[in-house]
């Protein structure tokens, strides 16, 4: 089994490709790092030992003897790698082959194919039934939109965005209006924003300090980013209690890979005390509370893949499997009678009763949208 290499850049390890058959050893070579900040690394799998090749994404394997592979993973374009199957090292220094293009994929005929990335990163929030059929737009286009979050009023929504090509900041679009209005402006990266239950504050991750921490800020701009969650790991935001007793995070630990801890707010006292929720020798991540708060879902890896779990908050008893054939972005619904999650590009919808423990019936399809699982 694969096991998960830790960089100082990021825990992502996304987009592998094997080397071909005729290589010396059993070898992938994958992204390993940050959605904006992130290198091409090598692995032998009969050996476990890696190598990191060069700074860049989305690396793929080419007969031609190269791995080609996307510079600079938020706009550059794609680049090649002189790399031997024989000894598994490169043979000379990367160089430019296509400009403004990214995710490259080659043929057996050592085709190249690539994404044109002109002003090809704009994208719509768009507003679909429980059919799939389109009902309208959000805001305004934007680039490279990530990780969006519907207000607690259902009239806003933040996203984590690209802006002309630069680092990813937390922007708020109107749900009523094309209107887009930016939340953060350092030089640093902002990701996964989380609305408060008030929907008077954002929480989000940022790189700003030299780490991956969570802070938290006014959703009108009020008042400066405030840190929520800081130590020497990555933490990652999850979700707010109703009360905001409660915030769940996500932390990567040294040997256990993603955990999930939360705040508990102080009874005598401003500020709040940090504690331990789930951490097994498996990656969980992703926790959302129910609309009651007695209960946790989320994702983890223990079967080999990811599928979606429910818990007991905050004592953590039970377990409850929701998910059967992978599972990803799940939400509970705003009564608390349904949870929805992507299987593949499917939206998938299943029946749960919160009210005398858990309970989950059985689970129905909505609609598959492309790039939905993205």
């Amino acid at each position: 089994m694969f096991e998960p290499e830790q960089s100082e850049k990021g825990f992502y390890n996304i987009r592998p490709c094997f080397l071909p058959e005729k290589a010396s050893a059993r070898g992938i070579v994958f992204t390993l790092g940050s959605l904006t900040n992130s290198n091409i690394v090598f692995k032998n799998l009969e050996t476990g030992e890696f190598s990191v090749l060069a700074e860049g994404g989305y690396p793929v394997f080419s007969l031609t003897g190269h791995i080609l592979y996307q510079k600079d993973i938020t706009r550059d374009g794609v680049w090649a790698l002189p790399f031997s199957i024989e000894t598994l090292k490169p043979t000379a220094e990367p160089f430019p082959i296509a400009e403004n293009a990214g995710r490259p994929s080659v043929a057996i005929d050592r085709t190249l194919v690539a994404v044109d990335l002109r002003g090809s990163g704009q994208q719509q929030l768009v507003w679909l039934d429980r059919s799939g059929r389109k009902l309208g737009t959000i805001g305004q286009p934007q680039q490279g939109i990530l990780h969006p979050a519907l207000s607690p009023d259902g009239g806003r929504v933040v996203v984590a965005a690209f802006e002309e090509g630069t680092n990813l900041d937390i922007w708020v679009h109107e749900v009523d209006r094309a209107l887009k209005t930016r939340l953060t402006f350092d030089p640093g990266d902002d990701l996964y924003p989380k609305w408060a239950p008030s929907g008077e504050e954002v929480v989000f991750s940022s790189n700003r300090a030299g780490n991956v921490d969570i802070f938290s800020r006014a959703a009108d701009g009020s008042s400066e980013p405030v840190s929520l969650v800081s130590t020497s790991r990555t933490e990652l935001p999850s979700a707010w209690s109703p009360d905001m007793k409660y915030f769940l995070y996500v932390v990567q630990g040294p040997e256990t890979g993603l955990d999930i801890w939360y705040l508990e707010r102080k009874k005598l006292e401003d500020g709040f005390d940090s504690r331990l929720f789930l951490q097994t020798a498996f990656s969980e991540t992703n926790s959302r509370l129910s609309p009651d708060g007695r209960f946790v879902a989320y994702l983890s890896d223990e079967s080999g893949r990811r599928e979606i779990y429910v818990r007991q908050f905050p004592q953590g008893g039970g377990k409850w499997q929701v998910s059967a054939n992978g599972g990803n972005f799940k939400r509970w619904s705003k009564d608390g009678g349904e949870l929805f999650y992507v299987e593949g590009e499917t939206l998938m919808s299943v029946a749960v009763s919160t009210t005398e423990g858990f309970a989950a019936g059985s689970v129905k399809p909505l609609f598959e949208y492309p790039g939905l699982g993205e």
